[in-house]
């Protein structure tokens, strides 16, 4: 699971590396290829992000439905999944409201409603906190497969019957 993050924010900060050399290389002709690579930037990144939710929603989830509730342990591992989101939600959520501010502002530059400083400071600002929240995000994937894996671990021992988690 952790390679497959990786592998999409490796593709999400390559596709804002492009996005920004098109947008201010100032070469005729860029403009289209800009607008093109930062769209399909933007979405990849909100659909990154998105994901980054639903994984540590789903693994709270998942472990609220199969560890049992009278455990002492139990309580501890939710404290760390609720730990996880809320140092990265609030960060998930205003990195998308800045990738969303940041086409928009294209848009908005494009047909001549916004001077271009406009949107080359929200894409600055988007791609700066994209990459901070995508490395925090990281980290904290990496230590939430570990808690997982030693939840499973410790079902195992309990003779739990949990299932498939993937």
């Amino acid at each position: 699971m952790y390679l497959f993050f990786l592998v999409l924010v490796v593709i999400h900060y390559a596709g804002a590396l492009a996005s920004l050399l098109l947008g201010y290389s100032g070469i005729e002709g860029m403009v289209g290829r800009h607008m093109t690579v930062g769209l399909l930037t933007s979405i990849e990144g909100l659909l990154l992000h998105c994901l980054f939710l639903f994984f540590f929603t789903g693994t709270g989830s998942w472990v609220r439905k199969n560890f049992p509730a009278d455990l002492p342990e139990r309580a501890g591992t939710m404290a760390r999944i609720v730990g996880f989101r809320r140092r990265l939600f609030p960060l998930l959520l205003l990195s998308l409201v800045l990738l969303m501010a940041t086409t928009t502002a294209g848009g908005a530059v494009s047909v001549t409603w916004i001077p271009s400083w406009v949107h080359g400071l929200t894409a600055l600002a988007a791609t700066g906190f994209s990459v901070w929240t995508c490395q925090l995000a990281l980290g904290l994937i990496r230590q939430n497969i570990d808690l997982m894996k030693q939840v499973e671990s410790r079902l195992r021992e309990l003779g739990v019957d949990f299932g498939a988690r993937r």
